[in-house]
């Protein structure tokens, strides 16, 4: 008798245990207000606002760090749709360095990048410029990131009218094209 308790004890804590690490992993990591090691900012206080970066590789010869990882996050609004936020984790994001051409606000593509620079690896289908898209002079280039989100989870992004799903996000924002 004894040992049948102790075994469907054993059965019951390894479900516990098997559910609340996949209620943690889905969660992800908490919003940490840019504190270390996730200070790297891009200055820019709409993108800043959401996302938490950590450098991940050696500095350039322009002192930028070749790769940086990080998240963004999203929150709940009442009808159960995410928007921007510091609540949860929607995406694990990788960024590599380039710089881009500024192409104007009205442009299909904001920015165009050099073939060569593009990430061989799928998914970095997203350029973000350091120091936000203000104030940008058409035709000049700017340092940035190309960055690649992985979502974590299902969730409804209000922000794109769109469903996000695990993986890879390809639509995320598709804003750069290349020139030889």
């Amino acid at each position: 008798m004894v040992k049948k308790i102790l075994m469907a004890s054993i059965v019951i804590l390894g479900v516990f245990l098997v559910l609340s690490s996949g209620a943690m992993a889905s969660s992800g990591k908490m919003w940490n207000h840019h504190a270390s090691p996730w200070e790297y900012l891009f200055n820019d206080k709409m993108h800043d606002g959401h996302h938490e970066f950590k450098v991940a590789g050696q500095l350039n010869e322009n002192g930028y760090p070749e790769k940086i990882n990080g998240f963004m996050y999203i929150s709940y609004n009442d009808e159960g749709e995410a928007i921007h936020g510091t609540d949860r984790v929607g995406w694990k994001v990788h960024g590599i360095f380039a710089n881009a051409t500024y192409n104007g606000g009205s442009a299909e593509y904001l920015w165009t990048v050099i073939s060569e620079d593009v990430p061989k690896a799928q998914g970095y289908v997203h350029w973000h410029p350091l120091d936000g898209k203000e104030d940008k002079t058409i035709a000049e280039a700017y340092p940035g990131y190309f960055l690649k989100h992985t979502a974590v989870e299902s969730f409804y992004f209000l922000p794109q009218n769109r469903w996000v799903h695990p993986g890879i996000d390809y639509d995320i924002h598709n804003d750069f094209n290349t020139s030889l």
